[in-house]
């Protein structure tokens, strides 16, 4: 009885110190950021109602989540347009491994997050939190979507993000 509870005891310990190792590399995990750059070829169907997608620019940011568990994540959009995008128009996006322009894997359903919610003035911006497989090995791409769908011809912006080491 003695030996199984120290063997208890030991386990537990060991669990806590698994948790707080776990806690301390979620907080040191480093954030992505890309810029949006308007894709070529996506005009016509598969903008809709947006406009010309040589007139976009934007920015991403995305960085641990505050929760601190493992694997979720915040993610910021803001995108500007000079022009073409009608005021309502509601634009769906994700993130995928690889860079612009390689096949789409989506890690989350674009179905799945808040969507950019196009301003009068034709600027866009959204928030989501949520669970997301990226590591800092690994090349990214944040897409947006036109109003035709959410297929590969369909993205008329796109950002290549790149990592970066948090600062503790």
């Amino acid at each position: 009885m003695n030996a199984l509870l120290r063997n208890t005891s030991l386990f537990a310990i060991a669990a806590v110190f698994a948790v707080n190792v776990a806690g301390a590399q979620d907080s040191d995990a480093g954030s992505f950021t890309g810029s949006l750059r308007g894709t070529q070829g996506a005009r016509g169907t598969a903008m809709g109602r947006v406009g010309d997608s040589s007139r976009l620019s934007g920015t991403v940011l995305i960085e641990p989540s505050s929760t601190a568990k493992s694997g979720q994540y915040k993610v910021a959009i803001r995108l500007q347009s000079t022009g073409g995008m009608a005021p309502t128009s509601i634009l769906q996006w994700t993130v995928a491994p690889g860079r612009c322009g390689a096949r789409l894997q989506p890690l989350v359903p674009p179905t799945a997050v808040s969507p950019l919610e196009v301003r009068s003035g034709g600027d866009a911006e959204t928030s989501w939190e949520g669970p997301l497989a990226l590591t800092p090995d690994g090349g990214f791409q944040l897409v947006v979507f036109g109003m035709s769908g959410v297929r590969e011809q369909d993205v008329m912006a796109c950002a290549n993000l790149k990592y970066n080491k948090s600062k503790r």
